[in-house]
C-alpha cells in the first residue's frame, strides 16, 4: 500500500504520538484557543442578554436614582422637590371628566389582624351612632373617579 504525498502539508513529529495524546494534553497545546472562544462566548451571551433585558435593566437603574436621591436629600437634609408634583386627587380629577366621579358614602372597614383603629375614629363612630368591634375602623366619605 502506497502512501499519498500532499503538498503543503506538512508533518511535525510522529502522527501515532499525536493521536494517543489525553485530552489534558491537548487542551495545554490550545491553551489561548480555548480561552479566546471562551470569551467571545460568553461576551456575546452577556450581550444577548442585556439586550432582551433592557427594560428591567432601565427600570432598576432609574429605582436606584431615585433611592439614592432620596437617601442623599435625608442625609444632608437639602430641599428637594417632591416626587409627585401634584396632589393625587387633582390628578385623578384632571384625567377624568367630572361625570366619572363616585361618592363613596361613609362605612365601617375591617382593618388586617393586628391593626386597631385611632381614638378619633371610634368617637366619629360613635358620633354616627356605630360601635366598632375589634380591628374596625371608621372610613369618613369621600369622592373618587371611576374609571
Amino acid at each position: 500500500m502506497e502512501t499519498q504525498f500532499i503538498p503543503n502539508q506538512k508533518l511535525t513529529g510522529d502522527v501515532r504520538k499525536n493521536k494517543n495524546k489525553s485530552f489534558f494534553e491537548k487542551a495545554k497545546e490550545h491553551k489561548k484557543e480555548i480561552v479566546t472562544g471562551t470569551a467571545i462566548v460568553f461576551s456575546v451571551m452577556g450581550a444577548i442578554l442585556v439586550v432582551k433585558n433592557r427594560a428591567v435593566i432601565k427600570s432598576a437603574i432609574k429605582s436606584s436614582l431615585v433611592e439614592e436621591a432620596l437617601t442623599k436629600s435625608i442625609e444632608t437634609k437639602t430641599n428637594v422637590s417632591p416626587l409627585v408634583l401634584e396632589p393625587i386627587e387633582k390628578s385623578i380629577i384632571n384625567k377624568f371628566p367630572i361625570d366619572n366621579k363616585i361618592n363613596v358614602r361613609e362605612h365601617i372597614r375591617n382593618l388586617p389582624k393586628g391593626w386597631n383603629p385611632s381614638i378619633n375614629k371610634v368617637e366619629l363612630a360613635s358620633k354616627y351612632g356605630y360601635s366598632l368591634e375589634g380591628h374596625q375602623t371608621w372610613v369618613n366619605a369621600y369622592t373618587k373617579a371611576s374609571a
